[in-house]
């Protein structure tokens, strides 16, 4: 059987006194270090959290702002197109006004060139008929004279008519 003595007593306080030193010095400062650590890990999650927000609205602020420059580019692309389009097309249209400035000008000039040709080449004719005319006139009589004076006026009305 067992026997209880002053030993067993003393072995038992002994123990019990370790095992309240034990949780008093040992237990209790290694439980408030992990609560802390817990504390602290809790902390940096929650700033970390915090963080991942604030990069997460600056991301789609970014976004947005790169969406709204795309658009701006696509707008300015497509002013400066039109713009070039239009200067294109005016100038285009300037230089077929100058061709056909020109066209004009040098069809003026040849109807010009072609009356005032004519005119010398009718005056011509007419000096050579009348040098002829006077010459027949001069040798012949005066029934000759009605004769050249037909011959004279078909041979206008002929040049008249080739014009």
């Amino acid at each position: 059987m067992l026997k209880l003595d002053w030993n067993l007593l003393f072995t038992i306080i002994n123990i019990l006194l370790l095992l309240i030193l034990v949780k008093v010095f040992l237990v209790k400062p290694i439980k408030n270090i992990i609560a802390q650590r817990q504390a602290e890990a809790d902390e940096e999650k929650k700033k970390n959290a915090e963080e991942k927000a604030e990069l997460d609205e600056l991301k789609k602020d970014y976004d947005e702002k790169l969406k709204e420059i795309e658009t701006l580019k696509y707008e300015k692309l497509q002013e400066v197109r039109l713009a070039s389009e239009k200067e294109y097309n005016d100038i285009i249209d300037d230089a077929n006004k100058k061709a056909k400035r020109i066209t004009e000008d040098a069809e003026t000039m040849a109807k010009v060139e072609r009356e005032r040709m004519l005119d010398k080449a009718q005056k011509e004719i007419t000096g050579m008929i009348i040098d002829a005319a006077s010459k027949v006139v001069a040798s012949s009589s005066e029934s000759d004279q009605n004769q050249d004076s037909r011959l004279y006026d078909r041979f206008i009305e002929k040049a008249g008519d080739e014009k």
